[in-house]
């Protein structure tokens, strides 16, 4: 029978079981032993291999070692790490007081006052807290409902694509470019409208209704009015992907991933370039967990939540940009 795989570690988990591994390392007798290797990786993989009994377990935190591991680093590389791990929900607030001094201090020599670093702090914060449980639910619910919304439009749009090509079939609609050609060419008209108005405006109601006495009308032209409503369609279809895509965002920052503060977060905190946040915050980590080699292992997987974060939001932002919506809901007909 096969093993299920080991879980992946949390990023807190994980900073937790190196932390562990050095101070056990210290305290132990194996290195007085000759011949003896240590594997870097050793307390992490025995922990990770082995199942929890209890799921809502919280992993265990040494803060106290953990801080004291903190406190031998150079003052700049305290700030740089105690920032980064500064969000992480599980980080005790007696230890933000304890350890504020540290960053106020480290702001102070690039040249900020430290009111300045406290309200940058503040302020970064405040992106990074949870949200009240009404405004998460409303933007989840509005999420669900643009997103059901695009989605019927599209397959309305399927539809009478469908309907139109039959229509060819039967030798009742014979258009010069084809129906796929014809309507594509529609699309992209619709979806450059700024209103549901500009888009009917685009086809003529006398084309498509016969009047008759007292204000009635009557369809004379089925083809026109799929075509119309086809249109109606997609322009209803890109406004919903594109406030789906907006409220996707705004959650995205409204419910951050419970992770690191972003090198760009504690750059202007302290005051100072992204480059050098990343290379101080390397070299605290390596300091911090005794690293013997060079590779990057480990900043990868601390980093994944931020870069996870920062991938999609690129990705959406991009998806929102008005040549993607348009090939979005235009270039791709077929039912």
């Amino acid at each position: 029978e096969e093993e299920d795989p080991a879980p992946r570690l949390s990023l807190w988990e994980f900073m937790d079981n190196r932390v562990s591994l050095v101070l056990a390392e210290w305290n132990s007798e194996r290195w007085q032993e000759p011949g003896v290797t240590v594997k870097a990786d050793e307390h992490i993989q025995q922990k990770a291999g082995g199942r929890r009994q209890n799921t809502t377990e919280q992993p265990r935190i040494d803060f106290e070692a953990l801080m004291k591991r903190i406190s031998l680093l150079k003052q700049v590389h305290q700030a740089t790490l105690l920032l980064w791990i500064w969000p992480l929900s599980s980080f005790p607030d007696l230890w933000r007081e304890t350890c504020e001094p540290i960053i106020l201090d480290a702001g102070e020599q690039n040249a900020l006052s430290r009111e300045e670093v406290k309200r940058r702090l503040d302020e970064v914060m405040a992106k990074y807290g949870p949200v009240r449980d009404e405004a998460f639910l409303e933007s989840q619910f509005k999420l669900g409902l643009h997103f059901e919304k695009a989605k019927l439009f599209n397959n309305s749009k399927r539809n009478l694509l469908g309907k139109l090509e039959h229509l060819t079939e039967v030798g009742d609609y014979s258009p010069k470019s084809g129906v796929e050609e014809e309507l594509k060419c529609d699309c992209y008209q619709s979806v450059k409208q700024e209103a549901v108005e500009d888009v009917e405006a685009l086809f003529a109601v006398d084309e498509i209704y016969e009047r008759l006495p007292l204000g009635r009308r009557r369809l004379k032209n089925r083809p026109l009015w799929f075509r119309r409503r086809f249109s109606f369609c997609c322009y209803k279809q890109k406004y919903h992907r594109r406030v789906w895509l907006n409220t996707s965002l705004e959650l995205l920052v409204q419910k951050p991933v419970d992770g690191p503060m972003s090198y760009s977060d504690i750059s202007w905190v302290l005051n100072c370039p992204e480059n050098t946040t990343a290379a101080n915050l390397s070299r605290a980590r390596k300091a911090l967990l005794e690293r013997s080699n060079s590779d990057d292992t480990d900043d990868d997987l601390a980093n994944y939540s931020e870069n996870d974060v920062k991938e999609t939001k690129a990705e959406w932002q991009a998806e929102l940009k008005a040549d993607r919506l348009h090939a979005f809901v235009c270039e791709d007909l077929k039912p």
